[in-house]
């Protein structure tokens, strides 16, 4: 959130609406000066949407895609996906492979990354890897 010190920025934080300029970002707060000249501090992982009124550099969307079957106690899988909509593509990139995918399994969104809570984001991503490692290559006098 230090992108968004000196944008204006909605907020919903647990139901309530705070609406004004971002002045200062912490660890675990945002202090944001609104209007009337209060300077409330939100706390980051009680925030369940916020809409900067300018983005601070070219903004990609990005959606979270999850599916699971508690039928088969299915623990369930989660997609990142580009774009704003979903769409069917999204969610045959990562359901198609399954090999216990059956009409039961329940697919959706948990919304915008920006919107969802440091708790899922915690869950879902903590200790992710991205990418590939390389391949190890035999030495070429090693015929096997």
């Amino acid at each position: 959130m230090k992108d968004l010190v000196g944008i204006r920025v909605k907020f919903l934080v647990d139901g309530v609406k705070v609406e004004g300029v971002v002045v200062q970002d912490r660890a675990d707060r945002v202090m944001v000066k609104t209007d009337d000249g209060k300077v409330p501090r939100v706390i980051k992982s009680k925030v369940s949407l916020f809409i900067p009124e300018t983005e601070p550099e070219e903004f990609i969307p990005l959606q979270l895609l999850y599916c699971q079957n508690a039928e088969i106690k299915c623990p369930g899988v989660q997609y990142v996906a580009e774009g704003e909509k979903l769409e069917n593509t999204s969610f045959t990139a990562f359901m198609g492979p399954c090999p216990k995918r059956m009409e039961s399994c329940r697919c959706g969104t948990k919304g915008d990354l920006r919107s969802l809570s440091s708790a899922t984001l915690k869950r879902v991503m903590s200790g992710m890897l991205f990418g590939d490692y390389p391949e190890v290559k035999a030495p070429k006098g090693d015929k096997k």
